[in-house]
């Protein structure tokens, strides 16, 4: 069995070989034969894989899903010693035969594959084009129903141009639209698609989109035409999108299936602005979380005004927000249906010593926003979840008072206290602290070192 261990992993073959009952269970079930995992790598061209028949006779006819690792090809495309060229620079030729033997045994399988998931890694945008040509010249139409792409994330994007798009050839180019049309699930990570617009989505229920390195960057208006193709989303999260401008007023666009909401940018704050300005998510309970850049103070209100315009319109009852700037948590204002809020970075106290870009540390910042029992009593919070938050012990008390609060977490947050009479200083939270919020509290959970983080979990790859 040793010649089929890779670069087919987890192979119900090698579990067909364990004993007779295996092997009986193995070759009564056709969806275990109905996933593929795939790897590849140097045994590539040193092992070969197995015979594609023999997936495509056990699974009798059931959908495929593939997820497929590939590592650096270079390592494994041999060339002649007297090859007096040492540059690291390959052509397709090579590339092409490198991959020949992953393509020779997946290309009769395409007609069963429903599903794809690539992890690339180097030449990614070759791997890449090859795949879904692949996929779309020999797999079956009205078949697709998910695409995930990750490119390497410490290396600049890939670029998905299937080759309909880069020849203008419009027969491959119509294929290319009808082949992707059914898609429900679409997740772009470290990836671009420049001619976006050349596709059909209306099927989408589930659309992630994330570039960091080299940001994509789009227009509002492209923004919204993209957010418009998508009448079906439940899912949507976009992270690191560049908006180049953010002037013109957009129509809303209605998204009345949505279920979640999740906005990231490092730096660029009108992918905030406009998403939460465009989008108009219905009657239907909605999960938003966002992550405030490191940006100027002044630049903060200008996202906070915009949250509270999207919360005064839309049944937000779960809010997650990750701030990098120093954010008072009465800052907030009105949470109208709010159920779950969670916040990570926050600041619950009269005055915070911390120090920032924007400021000295031995300069307190004051909490411009008191505490007003007709902005602040969230009628409807059951749930606090607070994450490297910093509490003032007094003001967190008249806070939590005024509200309804079932259970309350609390995962690395600090008080800040009063050294030597003078200077101030972070600590975990004292025994007194801790105490006090159990003795106030209904439900008190202190997350410990090791535990899995609960704030933005769905969210870590991104």
């Amino acid at each position: 069995m040793s010649d089929i261990k890779l670069p087919v992993t987890a192979s119900p073959i090698q579990l067909a070989g364990v004993c007779r009952d295996w092997r009986q269970i193995i070759l009564d079930y056709p969806l275990l034969w109905s996933h593929l995992d795939l790897i590849v790598h140097r045994s590539t061209l040193d092992r070969g894989y197995t015979d594609p028949t023999i997936w495509a006779e056990r699974s009798r006819g059931s959908k495929i899903s593939i997820h497929l690792r590939e590592y650096y090809l270079f390592e494994y495309i041999e060339r002649d010693d007297d090859d007096s060229d040492t540059s690291t620079e390959y052509d397709d030729e090579e590339f092409a035969e490198a991959m020949e033997p992953l393509v020779r045994f997946l290309r009769p399988l395409m007609p069963q594959v429903e599903s794809m998931t690539l992890v690339l890694y180097w030449p990614k945008d070759y791997v890449l084009s090859s795949l879904i040509d692949l996929w779309t010249t020999h797999g079956t139409l009205g078949t697709a129903r998910s695409l995930k792409i990750r490119s390497y994330l410490e290396a600049p994007p890939s670029y998905l141009e299937p080759s309909g798009f880069a020849s203008n050839d419009l027969e491959r180019l119509q294929r290319h639209r009808h082949f992707f049309e059914p898609l429900e699930l679409f997740h772009l990570d470290n990836t671009i698609m420049p001619k976006w617009s050349e596709l059909s989505y209306h099927n989408l229920t589930s659309l992630y989109l994330s570039s960091f390195i080299e940001e994509w960057s789009l227009t509002s208006a492209e923004l919204r035409a993209m957010l418009s193709s998508c009448p079906k989303l439940q899912h949507l999260t976009l992270c690191g999108l560049e908006v180049v401008d953010n002037h013109a007023s957009q129509p809303l666009v209605t998204l009345n299936h949505l279920k979640t909401l999740f906005i990231r940018s490092t730096s660029n704050l009108p992918l905030l602005e406009t998403v939460l300005s465009v989008i108009d998510s219905g009657a239907n309970s909605l999960t938003l979380a966002i992550f405030i850049p490191v940006r100027p103070p002044s630049v903060k209100n200008r996202a906070l005004a915009k949250m509270n315009t999207f919360l005064s319109r839309s049944n937000v009852t779960a809010l997650h927000i990750h701030s990098s700037v120093i954010f008072f948590l009465t800052e907030l204002g009105p949470l109208p249906r709010v159920r779950t809020l969670s916040l990570d970075g926050f600041i619950i106290a009269e005055e915070f010593y911390g120090s920032s870009v924007w400021r000295r540390n031995d300069v307190p910042y004051i909490n411009p926003q008191p505490i007003n029992p007709e902005l602040h009593t969230w009628l409807t919070l059951e749930t606090l979840h607070l994450s490297k938050c910093t509490l003032g012990l007094d003001h967190f008390r008249a806070l939590f008072s005024l509200q309804r609060i079932r259970s309350l977490y609390l995962k690395d947050c600090e008080e800040e206290v009063q050294s030597d009479g003078q200077a101030w200083t972070s600590q975990p939270l004292s025994e007194a602290y801790t105490a006090d919020l159990i003795y106030n509290s209904p439900k008190v959970v202190m997350y410990k070192p090791g535990w899995t983080p609960w704030l933005f979990q769905e969210y870590t790859t991104c």
